[in-house]
């Protein structure tokens, strides 16, 4: 195609009228269109509250933690919502203790890696015929396993 060339795009298009808008009943739109503005911000509201809600009753609680824990070997099962709290805010607190009561046995019931001074199974196992300082879990939970004689 050369320089004067024309291209055929299709048929002509229409020609655009003006459309003049009354001035009629402007304050009965303007009151109108606040309505629904206040209608569609509720909906997305009520949309998002219903979304990220939380409901009462059994519930399976993860943990959320990076790093050593032993979230994956338990599980935990909790009826939330009988406190009186919120169930949001009863979750999210159970999932904060799960997360750091998981991470904690880990660390102490790990029997190959030392934890700078926590006295876990790894201290007891590199230091035997020696005075060792536990914690508390795990000096509990051996004391369990000696009540019934079975190692």
């Amino acid at each position: 195609m050369g320089r004067g060339a024309r291209r055929n795009s299709g048929p002509a298009l229409p020609k655009v009228e003006r459309v003049e808008i009354s001035d009629k009943n402007v304050k009965l739109r303007i009151a109108a269109a606040v309505i629904f503005l206040i209608i569609g911000a509720a909906a997305i509201a009520y949309g998002f509250a219903q979304t990220f809600a939380v409901e009462k009753g059994w519930q399976e609680i993860t943990a959320e933690v990076e790093g050593v824990s032993c979230s994956d070997e338990f599980t935990l099962v909790y009826d939330i919502g009988t406190s009186g709290n919120s169930a949001r805010a009863e979750r999210r607190s159970l999932m904060n203790l799960w997360s750091t009561a998981t991470a904690d046995a880990a660390k102490i019931f790990d029997p190959e890696t030392q934890y700078g001074d926590l006295g876990n199974l790894a201290s007891l196992n590199l230091h035997p015929n020696e005075t060792v300082e536990l914690e508390p879990a795990l000096y509990e939970a051996l004391e369990l396993i000696e009540s019934y004689g079975d190692r």
